[in-house]
């Protein structure tokens, strides 16, 4: 007996210090009986394959029952052998992620000793005994048939899972966050969608809805976990091909069924690699074995559009480009040809112009048999995406977002990003089993099925988007050309104010003339400026380099004291039109992008996650106690550098270059003046003043002499013969791009006040990966050699660690899974120590504090709380207090409105050094060490039978997930506070973890031996959601930023139907009630509250995304051959044998939106006038939505060889997406509830801004394509041709 104790003790003890579940794993429970007598026989040797291929193995104990784990999700057979019976084989046993799979077998008597095994077919039972968590698993198999082929999109067929028919992979779990939910991929936790993933890789799909069990963590949403396919013992693959048809790379047409020229090829291979072999040199089973799968896709329109899309004709483009300019009918300068189109100009097209999309993935598993009992897998997967048109908006967006590439669509679509990312995962997963066959009475009696499974995953996101054209060469972003300059200086008669000498002084240096040269690298920015200097008179360079202009065109008559105004006054010239290097044009009628302005970003992305997750399982009695644990570590990185100006705009690369050059030596050294008599300024001496080098000597951070002027100079001689501390003037717009470089500016010239051309993390500000982890204080206090200050932010590293014990232990048919699991979340950063005060405080037990009370403060105030007074500089009294985020009077009074304690300065927080007040004197004082967040969360589930055709079932969890909106210290947010917009968006690094509980009970009902009900009712409670929120009376200025405010409430039942396959045919559907209730939809649904001050206005109201009722069905209807074909028959042929087709119908009530008092002119990028709500928040619904999408495939078997003795499997299918190609609106707008009009154009308030166009019907015309926009509908009829050859 002290054996076995110690045994246990010693297991335990083991378990918890290697303590992650293989996460998809299961097992296989059952007994193994005499069929004749129903007797349990003990002792069955009981072996489980896959493919073949033997993974697992077990004994029966004294009662006949065996326990196989673990086992990845999938489809097994299995083998029993005793001496005395006939063996048997169950095949087809399917294994679901996280649950038990019951089944018993029964062996027949036999004298003789058999090698033939019987087979029986295991059919999935209606109704499953452990069904502790709520949602769906979908075999590999059975995705084969179906009409999507999106992992996505078989979640979305599970009840309580909405989704939007929009072409993104969003999903909400029973009104849930999209951002709450997670895959996994052989237990690798994937921060990305998985639908790149092949299909011929994917042996399951699970989806949790409900009762997640304790090795889940970091999620409140819903759960998707993907098993992929293993090796066989056997050779074998697959190849693939699915087509909608051709594009045509020159011409742009698509051949095909539709439009989109979907095509897809897709491959699979399998089998062993190193044989175990016996004393014969006989192969006995595989030691080693692989499964390799990939495919390859192009698309010409991954979100194509009812309505289509309107472009610019090609020809009339290509006049825009040569001649975008002409004078303005209305008025002085010019105006854009684009704004007199009509619509003769334009066409509607089917396909998006330059928005294809490839892609391809691969991926692999090795399977390693190490010993009996021990085995190693190794496996990952490479994905490459290669898009054009893809925006920070998925796709082309709706045209109002900041990322939206919609504004592109009429005539500037060729200047499309280009965006390429890679994904790469990789795990080695190593499983120990013990016991293992070992059932004697001394070691059954304790410890059964004891093992331990360790993994490490690795995955990384790298994503680059960027000007297709110029790609890294980010000077060449928004270059024209080149503008050289021709000064002169001006000189007044009068008296020198040095010297006190009557003369012409010399008053400033001006540009008579501003010469330009067009480049070749941008031409239709560079015709911008061409067409608008031939307007003007400007005829170029003759031979010897001189310009020349016609003076008379230049010069603008109403200014005669200017030189040739309109070729010399640059803010003349662009305000007419002219571009210069950096400057964009701006947009057609505010509503459409010009087809010069060119794609203004070049962003990197790098996220690595590093994972370690271990876990022990033993059975003890009929309890299967479960421990573990997971570590990650995730370093993310990002850069991004905009290069040029937006739309209209003048701030980028070049602006700040022009800006920073020459800025030392723009005054007049007054005290060296040239003394000269110049013709045409007579009667009296000229006094001309040299340029005052305002940085003598060697160049320092304190210099008047910028660094990016310094190294300009330094490095490029010829253009400063003069040297670094020359006063030569450098004529920057007529330096050739390529002597130009980003390292040239300093990292406070690159964020330029807050309004920065780059936003870096994990890089320096130039690019460059950091190879350490700067501090806080790096940020604040690192300086170069010069003393320029190097701003260097850390990458992003959280920490996220967990542990767990879970107990799932089954009485008979009853099944319980309770489980404990604690989380411990570290941001691994710093955070604000106070974020109502950025510098350091008195607090009210400080004598300082105590001394302005007189001795004593209310009673109810605390020694640590923050104490305001009534000057800042000379404080004589006390307003009030606070702890934390708690506001008191000065009589100690709590208050809810801090502005009463603020003075007529502002508000006056009690500091311990006055003369820091300014966000520029922020340093890292300011900040303290994230204080890691620990959250337990209790799981509780259960199922047990009524009786054999009744079940019931409940749950009650508690999840949490950490923040991923705003959750990341950015120093520049606190440094730039002053000098950057009040409404500006700042990240909370100090945000705390979301959190749900989460209720369900069920019942599930057999009605036929084919068929069942189930009947489910669930309720969450969500808190603790991030949501943008207002920093009130914080010192040194009031801020926005994120914060742990919103809350909401999901109620819910969903019937569920199950007829399996009677006949030919077989059904699942689902009815979802649910009401989605909450504060904010997403971490930014209250920002246009916040700007208003309407910051504490929190209200239940519907969430966006809820969808009220929603109706989901498959059908499947099949026929068989041979002997079971119970179909037509022509000629004796059984035209129909192994052919079927499969229906996926979806309808569903509209999302809510709010309703809108007044137009407010959404066809323009900024909108106009007041979004007041009318009526309730989400008060209003768009209609019903219904989809059916269906594919109808035959198989057919041919043989091939020369003894006809191997077969081909060949699968011919048509898949139709949406085949009744349904209209549904997904979006309308707010005014008019319609999703063409917005009611801008009939609203008598803007009729006076609508008839001052200069042409009032084209711009009517381009405001109504404006408003049809294609994301306001679902996706159309799509179809596709596809072949599948199994060998």
């Amino acid at each position: 007996m002290l054996k076995k104790y110690f045994a246990l003790i010693i297991t335990t003890l083991m378990l918890f210090t290697i303590g992650h579940a293989q996460t998809g794993s299961g097992g296989i429970k059952g007994k193994v009986l005499d069929q004749e007598t129903g007797e349990a026989l003990p002792f069955v040797n009981v072996v489980v394959e896959q493919n073949g291929r033997q993974v697992s193995g077990a004994s029966t104990d004294f009662d006949g029952k065996f326990f196989i784990k673990p086992l990845s999700a999938g489809t097994y057979d299995i083998k029993v052998k005793f001496v005395g019976y006939a063996p048997l084989q169950q095949s087809g046993v399917v294994v679901n992620s996280d649950k038990i799979t019951f089944t018993d077998m029964s062996m027949k008597s036999s004298a003789f000793e058999m090698d033939v095994y019987e087979v029986v077919s295991y059919k999935v039972p209606l109704i499953s005994k452990d069904n502790t968590s709520s949602g769906a698993t979908i075999g590999g198999e059975d995705m084969d048939k179906m009409a999507t082929r999106s992992v996505a999109g078989i979640a979305q067929q599970v009840g309580g899972v909405v989704a939007s028919d929009n072409g993104d992979a969003s999903l909400n779990f029973r009104g849930a966050r999209s951002d709450a939910n997670y895959y996994f991929i052989d237990g690798i936790k994937v921060r990305a969608s998985a639908n790149s993933l092949p299909q011929a890789a994917i042996e399951q799909v699970s989806v949790t809805t409900g009762g997640i069990p304790a090795q889940y963590g970091d999620v409140t949403g819903g759960i998707i976990s993907i098993t992929t396919k293993g090796a066989a013992s056997t050779y074998g693959g697959s190849i693939e091909y699915v087509s909608s048809g051709f594009r045509n790379k020159n011409t742009g047409k698509v051949s095909g069924f539709d439009s989109y020229a979907y095509n897809l090829v897709e491959f699979s291979a399998y089998g062993p690699i190193l044989w175990k072999k016996d004393s014969a040199n006989k192969k006995e089973s595989p030691i080693l074995g692989f499964f390799l799968s990939g495919n390859f896709n192009y698309v010409a329109d991954p979100r194509p559009s009812h309505i289509g899309y309107w472009k610019v004709k090609d020809d009339v483009r290509n006049n825009l480009i040569d001649q975008p300019l002409r004078y303005n009918p209305s008025g002085d300068g010019t105006v854009h040809q684009g704004e007199f189109l009509r619509m003769n100009d334009l066409e509607n097209v089917r396909t998006k112009p330059n928005a294809q999309q490839y892609s391809s993935s691969i991926q692999g598993k090795f399977d390693i048999n190490t010993s009996k009992n021990t085995n190693l897998t190794v496996g990952g997967n490479l994905t490459y995406n290669n898009n054009k048109g893809v925006g920070a908006n998925s796709f082309y967006g709706d045209g109002t977002g900041t990322g939206s590439l919609y504004p592109k669509a009429l005539m500037n679509w060729n200047n499309n990003p280009r965006r390429v990312s890679y994904d790469s995962r990789g795990f080695v997963r190593f499983t120990q089993r013990f016991n293992d066959g070992a059932n004697d009475a001394e070691n059954s009696s304790v410890i059964k099925n004891a093992f331990y499974t360790v993994q490490f995953d690795y995955s990384n996101t790298s994503r680059r988007t960027f000007n297709d054209v110029h790609k890294d060469d980010i000077w060449k972003y928004g270059y024209v050309g080149k503008f050289q300059s021709f000064e002169n200086k001006t000189y007044r008669l009068e008296t020198d104010s040095v010297f006190q000498r009557q003369g012409w002084i010399h008053q400033t240096f001006e540009d008579t003339l501003i010469g330009f040269t067009p480049s070749s690298d941008n031409v239709a920015l560079a015709n911008y400026t061409s067409q608008y200097y031939d307007l003007f008179g400007w005829k170029g360079y003759d031979a010897e380099g001189n310009p020349v202009f016609d003076a008379a065109a230049a010069s603008d008559p109403n200014d005669p004291t200017r030189t040739n105004k309109f070729l010399s006054d640059r803010t003349t010239m662009q305000t007419n039109g002219a571009l210069f290097n950096g400057d964009s044009p701006r947009e057609i009628l505010g509503m459409w992008e010009s087809p010069a302005d060119q794609y203004n970003s070049n962003a990197r992305v790098n996220q690595n996650q590093y994972r370690l997750s271990a876990s022990g399982s033993a059975d003890i009695g009929d309890h299967n106690i479960l421990i573990g644990f997971e570590y990650e570590q995730r370093i993310d990185r990002s850069y991004t550098v905009s290069p040029a100006a937006s739309a209209g705009g003048t701030n980028g690369l070049w602006a700040l270059g022009r800006l920073y050059t020459n800025s030392h030596i723009t005054e007049k050294d007054v005290f060296n003046p040239v003394i000269d008599f110049i013709p045409g300024f007579e009667g009296a001496p000229s006094y001309t003043y040299p340029r005052l080098n305002s940085a003598p000597g060697d160049y320092t951070a304190e210099d008047a002499q910028s660094f990016f002027d310094y190294n300009l100079r330094d490095k490029n001689s010829d253009l400063a013969p003069g040297g670094t501390d020359g006063i030569d003037f450098v004529d920057f717009d007529n330096i050739d791009p390529d002597k130009l470089s980003i390292d040239y500016f300093s990292a406070d010239e690159l964020l330029n006040n807050g309004n920065g051309i780059v936003s870096y993390f994990g890089y320096d500000a130039y690019g460059n990966k950091t190879t350490d982890n700067p501090t806080i204080d790096d940020f604040f206090q690192s300086e170069d050699d010069f003393g320029n200050k190097t701003r260097p932010i850390g990458a992003f590293r959280p920490i996220y660690i967990a542990g767990y014990i879970q107990d799932k232990f089954a009485f008979d048919d009853l099944v319980f899974n309770v489980g404990l699991r604690i989380d411990r979340y570290d941001a691994n950063q710093k955070v604000l120590s106070d974020p109502f005060v950025f510098f350091p405080t008195v607090k009210a037990g400080e004598d300082q504090a105590l001394e302005l009370a007189d001795g004593a403060h209310p009673d109810n105030i605390g020694e640590d709380f923050v104490v305001y007074v009534d000057d800042i500089n000379q404080p004589t009294g006390i307003q009030g207090y606070r702890d934390g985020a708690t506001w008191y009077n000065k009589e100690g009074v709590e208050i809810a409105n801090p502005d009463v304690l603020a003075t007529s300065s502002g508000i006056a927080p009690l500091l311990v050094n006055p003369e820091r007040t300014r966000s520029e004197q922020i340093n890292s004082d300011a900040f303290e060490d994230y204080k890691p967040q620990t959250n337990f969360m209790p799981r509780i589930a259960f199922s047990f039978p009524i009786s054999d055709e009744a079940l019931f079932f409940a749950h009650y969890d508690i999840l949490t997930k950490r923040p991923t909106t705003g959750d990341r210290l950015d120093p520049t947010d606190y440094l730039f506070l002053e000098s950057t917009s009040g409404t500006a968006r700042r990240n909370n690094p100090n945000l705390q973890s979301e959190k749900t509980i989460d209720y369900e009970a069920g019942f599930q009902q057999k009605l036929t031996n084919s068929s069942s009900i189930k009947i489910s009712t669930f309720y969450r409670e969500f808190r603790d959601q991030v949501q943008v929120v207002r920093v009130k009376q914080a010192f040194p200025r009031e801020y926005t930023t994120y914060g742990n405010v919103d809350f909401g409430t999901v109620k819910g039942l969903t019937f569920a139907y199950d007829l399996r396959r009677t006949g030919n045919i077989s059904v699942r559907g689902s009815y979802t009630i649910q009401f989605a209730e909450g504060t904010g939809s997403d971490a930014t649904t209250a920002a246009s509250l916040v700007n208003a001050g309407f910051d504490n206005l929190k209200v239940t109201s519907p969430l966006n995304y809820d969808q009220r009722h929603t109706i989901q069905a498959v059908i499947d209807y099949r026929y068989a051959d041979g002997k079971d074909y119970n179909g037509p028959i022509i000629a004796g042929k059984q035209i129909l044998a192994n052919t079927g087709a499969n229906l996926t119908m979806l309808t569903n009530s509209g999302r809510p939106f709010n309703g809108q008092s007044e137009s407010t002119g959404n066809a323009f990028t900024t909108n106009v006038g007041n979004a007041f709500l009318d009526g309730t928040i989400n008060g209003n619904n768009v209609p019903w939505s219904f989809k059916i999408d269906a594919r109808v495939d035959k198989d057919f078997s041919l043989k091939i060889g020369k003894e006809k003795e191997k077969s081909l499997d060949m699968t011919v299918y048509l898949q139709i997406l949406n085949v009744l190609n349904s209209q549904n609106i997904l979006g309308v707008y707010r005014y008019t509830s319609d999703p063409l009009d917005d009611g801008y154009l009939a609203d008598a308030r803007w009729q006076g801004d609508i008839a001052a166009q200069n042409d009032t019907q084209s711009f009517e015309e381009l405001y109504r394509i404006k408003n049809a926009v294609g994301s306001n509908f679902n996706l159309p009829r799509r179809l596709r041709l596809g072949l599948r050859v199994a060998f």
